[in-house]
């Protein structure tokens, strides 16, 4: 669910803002700052004499030819659903992850977490603003290096390395003549599929609403029997920039806590959990982290952001605040070159719009009130901000009518865009695909952590029609066979 996140790398590399956080003299003449100016009655902002906020552009892609185009920028990840995030993009980040022995995945090795009994995500080098601060308490590598952004990757990356790791070890005790590359080439197929199943089924029905989703037209929703005959080598399964710089950033939902208690019974708030190894090494953190996270309510999805993602994202120790991602998004979209709410409005043939006193036909009066105070004209809204503020479409799901076209046709490529989808006749047995679609979040949380229960659409909060189960009876309902796959 995460893999088509904005690339972080490139946004603490040049520095646009001066150390006092002002705009820095040379700013103007460097290609790459784009600083986000912060105006002086900012409440939070404001009385600590902020006025830049350091903003990088993406790398562009290389232009080919003489002709003159739109800047484009560099996708550093594949546009597939394949469990890039654990295995990394190249043969060669794969056999930097490997253990080398039985088909398996390198696990942490810090005396901190041997004491406590657990796996975790190998240690690496530093990486992005992760440094370590003792050789016990390493930053970590996986095949995505943005697990170090906080500690909610950490614990979701371990959590599928040690699902690849009970699969690799079931399947290299039973299959006949196995070797440590064919059981990994085998189990990574099988994760991949567990990812792509699970996205499909559990996260984008969320996203989309149920009526959305089932609708037979948009071609996203999954099968319940047989092979799907939906590929189509035509398929450009590259993903957008609408896609990535604006309707699929899901950070709304982030609340200021995450669900690890301090010594006072409270939640850790969020941003200490920022690129922080003392946290990830903690004794019990992450199985916690992973209960705690099932357990936890999302905030709303709307325009009103955490106070830590609108004002303390990636904030180092001896600074009170950080970054606003609210306005982060916004400019990533201005920096991609998105087109503007009204014109992918008309993309995706909707109803337009013609003033800003309009928008009270799409949004609440709130949000229509804030639109109209902050834009001038109906013509300049952005993308990201005009989508945000829109009602779900049907009632249902998280996101509007804007945002659903994007994001229904962009999932509808990566599945019928991609020939080794799990669902393609040739990928699997008929009956290692039943096995498959048993699977859920849940199951592989169960299997994996101490927790012993758990709702089974775990994506969504416990509720009367989605109640809390065993652990025991949910793997006795939605675990794999493992043995179909000998």
């Amino acid at each position: 669910m995460t893999g088509f996140h904005s690339i972080i790398g490139n946004s603490i590399t040049v520095q646009c803002c001066s150390p006092n956080a002002n705009p820095n003299p040379s700013c103007p003449v460097h290609p790459s700052c784009f600083p986000i100016f912060v105006p002086a009655n900012d409440p939070v902002f404001g009385p600590l004499g902020t006025t830049c906020m350091e903003f990088v552009r993406s790398k562009p892609a290389p232009v080919t030819g003489c002709s003159l185009r739109i800047r484009v920028p560099v996708n550093g990840v594949a546009s597939y659903i394949d469990a890039s995030h654990m295995y990394g993009n190249k043969d060669s980040d794969a056999a930097r992850l490997r253990s080398g022995s039985g088909g398996m995945l390198k696990i942490n090795d810090s005396p901190l977490i041997k004491a406590q009994n657990v796996v975790m995500v190998p240690g690496g080098s530093d990486a992005l603003a992760c440094v370590a601060p003792s050789p016990d308490r390493k930053c970590v590598d996986a095949g995505d290096i943005r697990v170090n952004l906080h500690t909610g990757l950490v614990a979701l990356h371990s959590l599928f390395l040690r699902e690849h790791n009970r699969i690799a070890q079931f399947l290299f005790t039973r299959l006949p003549g196995a070797t440590d590359e064919t059981t990994f080439q085998m189990t990574r197929k099988i994760v991949g599929a567990m990812v792509q199943h699970i996205s499909y089924k559990e996260m984008i029905p969320l996203i989309l609403g149920r009526r959305l989703y089932n609708d037979g037209r948009n071609g996203v929703a999954l099968r319940d029997t047989g092979y799907s005959n939906s590929y189509n080598p035509d398929v450009d399964a590259t993903v957008t920039v609408e896609f990535a710089a604006a309707a699929f950033r899901l950070h709304t939902l982030a609340g200021n806590e995450l669900p690890v208690l301090q010594d006072n019974g409270t939640e850790t708030p969020f941003f200490l959990h920022f690129f922080n190894p003392n946290m990830w090494y903690k004794a019990g953190v992450l199985d916690q982290l992973i209960a705690g996270m099932a357990r936890k309510r999302a905030q709303n999805f709307d325009v009103d952001f955490s106070f830590v993602f609108q004002n303390q994202m990636y904030k180092p120790p001896n600074r009170s605040t950080g970054f606003d991602q609210l306005a982060m998004n916004v400019q990533r979209g201005r920096d991609h070159g998105v087109p503007t709410y009204l014109q992918m409005r008309k993309f995706c043939g909707l109803p337009p719009i013609n003033s800003l006193s309009d928008l009270e036909r799409v949004t609440s009066p709130q949000n229509a009130a804030n639109l109209a105070s902050i834009y001038k004209n109906i013509n300049d809204v952005d993308f990201f901000a005009g989508g945000m503020s829109e009602k779900p479409v049907n009632g249902e799901g998280l996101s509007g009518p804007t945002f659903a076209c994007i994001l229904t046709e962009q999932f509808r490529r990566l599945k019928n865009g991609d020939r080794f989808f799990y669902e393609n006749e040739n990928v699997f047995t008929p009956s290692q695909l039943q096995e498959i679609r048993k699977v859920s979040l849940a199951t592989i949380m169960c299997l994996n952590s101490p927790i012993n229960n758990v709702q089974a659409r775990v994506l969504e909060a416990h509720s009367a029609t989605n109640p809390l189960m065993s652990c025991q009876d949910i793997i006795a309902r939605s675990s794999m066979r493992l043995d179909a796959f000998l």
